[in-house]
């Protein structure tokens, strides 16, 4: 990716997307009943990843999480 792109791209992940952490104190200060991840940078993930990023958001909050997969309901 040239430098200028890989910059740009930077930016608005860092300005536009939450970490897993910041989900999860996000979360806990809203005191929603559940989280559900419908958006993941940088897309599909693999199941230890999923994890990763589910515990990561547990640090925080202690309710129910997921990532959602296409066409899930909740």
């Amino acid at each position: 990716m040239p430098e200028k792109q890989f910059a740009a791209m930077t930016w608005h992940l860092s300005t536009h997307h939450l970490t897993p952490t910041q989900v999860g104190e996000l979360a806990k200060r809203g005191g929603v009943g559940r989280v559900v991840i419908t958006h993941i940078v940088p897309g599909e993930l693999k199941s230890a990843d999923k994890d990763r990023y589910l515990q990561e958001i547990g640090r925080n909050y202690v309710g129910p999480a997921v990532i959602a997969d296409d066409l899930d309901r909740f």
